[in-house]
């Protein structure tokens, strides 16, 4: 009966510490660790999305153009952690639609649609009215979000890229912060 205790007891004094010291050091790095997130605001600057993102990761806003009532679609790649405005396609000329390129852009025409790419700019904080018909829609990693399940028509969105820790990121997957 001693010799089992001793052997507990050895074994305790062999784990406890390197098990403390791992643990601390893993609580410690949860919180000085930065993972990039897309977060979604509402006017009154409440997250209504987040999720991790990379860079090299896209995602699209789609809207229904209010004269052609055709979709127009703008890419967008995360860049050293901006929002980069890198394409947009649509179908038809109309107005407000592009119709001339500048300098390093470059405008394609393929079957049913017209695509602008070489925008290249850099945006901290992307804005958007969500239309009343324009059926706006965040488009990511296979998923289709309507901007109205977000915000009301006629509210406005903010879409930008910040820093969060590990626990923040764990929190997006427990339902804890995120989505409504």
């Amino acid at each position: 009966m001693i010799t089992l205790y001793m052997k507990r007891e050895c074994l305790l004094k062999k784990y406890f510490l390197p098990t403390v010291v791992m643990s601390v050091f893993v609580f410690i790095v949860s919180f000085i660790y930065p993972f990039q997130t897309i977060r979604v605001k509402n006017k009154d600057r409440e997250i209504v999305y987040q999720r991790v993102i990379d860079n090299g990761d896209r995602f699209t806003i789609r809207c229904i153009h209010s004269v052609e009532k055709t979709p127009v679609d703008e890419t967008y790649e995360i860049v050293e952690g901006y929002i980069t405005l890198v394409e947009t396609v649509y179908s038809d000329f109309g107005a407000g639609l592009p119709h001339c390129i500048s300098e390093n852009q470059s405008f394609t025409r393929e079957p049913g649609k017209f695509i602008i790419t070489g925008y290249n700019l850099k945006i901290p904080q992307l804005e958007i009215r969500v239309g009343r018909f324009a059926d706006h829609a965040f488009l990511f990693k296979k998923n289709i979000i309507k901007l109205e399940d977000w915000v009301e028509p006629g509210q406005p969105v903010s879409f930008q890229i910040e820093n969060t820790n590990l626990f923040n990121v764990l929190s997006m997957f427990r339902g804890w912060r995120g989505e409504k």
